[in-house]
């Protein structure tokens, strides 16, 4: 070979070597350089960039302008407090004295302060007590007539309970809803035992005592010229056997005149 393509040779491998050369230091770099510097892309004419970079849109400007109303506002009205106490309630007054010694001191006004309170109902024995007499021509001769007084007329005859509590049981069971387990409980609570059976039982009294108001009631509705009826149909059960049948229930309302003309009531 002559020295002219010993040059070229020469000029090729050292070409080749920098270029060899330079793959290993990227290689170097990939392998054992910072996190930040290893993957470093050479930009390359065709890729597209994003437009990522916004111009910022110049904002119009501002017109103040006035504006006059006219609100109407409501006039609050004042809390009224408390509300009055019913006056026909019975009123126990408890004055309460100052620590410090008054004596010498005039007093110029009070300060009063109403709290409505509440006594439970309370159950209590009313024991009936008759004594027993004879007269003394009774005490020398074989035939011995006491003398004894009445017993006033209960509304349960040889019942135990008195017309206080059968009332307040009617009431709580017709007017105000209240079960008779929950009754029961609430009895209980007075360690008083009393059978659900007892009280159905003086419900059924009362109920045939009252039976009078019932039938007068009925007799003056169905006299009226114009009765209500409300005719819904509703399921019963007939029997133990388990047959249910339609009963159809009738409720009559009529309409009587007070004289008053802004109240109609009601007869049921």
């Amino acid at each position: 070979m002559n020295p002219e393509e010993l040059l070229e040779a020469a000029k090729g491998l050292e070409s080749k070597v920098s270029q060899m050369q330079f793959q290993i230091d990227q290689m170097q770099r990939l392998l054992f350089g910072a996190k930040r510097e290893r993957f470093v892309k050479d930009p390359d004419e065709n890729q597209m960039t994003l437009p990522f970079e916004v111009q910022q849109e110049t904002e119009p400007e501002k017109q103040q302008e006035t504006i006059i109303y006219t609100r109407v506002k409501n006039k609050r009205e004042n809390h009224p407090g408390r509300f009055p106490l019913s006056d026909h309630l019975p009123v126990k007054e408890i004055i309460l004295e100052p620590k410090v010694d008054t004596t010498g001191m005039k007093c110029i006004g009070r300060e009063v302060t109403d709290q409505l309170e509440l006594i439970p109902a309370k159950l209590f024995i009313k024991r009936y007590i008759r004594p027993k007499y004879i007269t003394p021509q009774d005490d020398e001769s074989l035939n011995h007539k006491g003398i004894i007084a009445e017993l006033p007329v209960f509304p349960i005859e040889k019942g135990i309970a008195g017309p206080g509590l059968l009332a307040q049981v009617m009431i709580d069971k017709f007017v105000d809803h209240l079960p008779i387990y929950r009754q029961i409980e609430r009895f209980k609570r007075e360690d008083v035992k009393i059978a659900s059976s007892t009280i159905n039982a003086w419900q059924e009294s009362v109920c045939n005592l009252l039976e009078p108001l019932y039938d007068t009631l009925k007799r003056r509705v169905l006299a009226q010229g114009y009765l209500q009826v409300d005719a819904r149909k509703e399921k019963h059960i007939a029997d133990t056997t388990g047959y249910i049948t339609r009963l159809l229930r009738k409720r009559y309302c009529s309409i009587t005149s007070t004289g008053d003309p802004g109240k109609v009531p009601q007869n049921c």
